[in-house]
């Protein structure tokens, strides 16, 4: 329900207010030498402009809170949370390789690991392409997916280097 101010004596008197205010301060800014008196009497011909500001501020607090800025569609929400988690995994899986080589922990759990990852990133490419809007993806495109991401780690797994004699 909006409130209809009009030309009463209380908008009058806010307006001759702020008129008053404004002629003041330039006064006080263009007549007055003294830097420290016109400091002080700026200071003080501001209270008659900012509160007929507020005051019309508290005048329309429903047409404020009405003109929210609208929330912005987020398209494509499931693709991107799809893509975030398949490179999440390609990290994963480049940590892992990456602690296979260096020797730390166990040998076969790393590989299990590896291949727990390989097998996450293929689900994770077929609900890439279901979010993208392929909707059945061929069994084929999947397994030649599998197939690379097992080439790709296999690239990266270095098979161990021999100790160094220490003589």
């Amino acid at each position: 329900m909006r409130k209809n101010i009009g030309f009463n004596s209380e908008t009058i008197i806010v307006a001759v207010l702020m008129i008053g205010g404004v002629a003041t301060e330039a006064y006080v800014l263009a007549g007055i030498a003294d830097p420290v008196t016109r400091v002080r009497l700026g200071m003080v011909a501001l209270l008659p402009i900012v509160w007929p500001i507020y005051w019309l501020s508290r005048q329309f607090p429903p047409i404020i809170i009405q003109r929210e800025a609208p929330q912005p569609l987020r398209r494509y929400s499931r693709l991107r949370k799809a893509v975030d988690r398949f490179l999440r995994d390609v990290s994963r899986l480049n940590w892992a390789v990456v602690d296979k080589n260096r020797g730390f922990g166990d040998l076969e759990k790393a590989e299990d690991e590896i291949a727990a990852i390989q097998k996450q990133l293929a689900d994770t490419v077929v609900e890439v392409m279901e979010s993208a809007g392929i909707p059945d993806p061929k069994p084929e495109r999947i397994s030649r997916i599998s197939l690379a991401l097992r080439r790709i780690s296999r690239q990266w797994t270095r098979p161990s280097l021999p100790p160094e004699d220490a003589a």
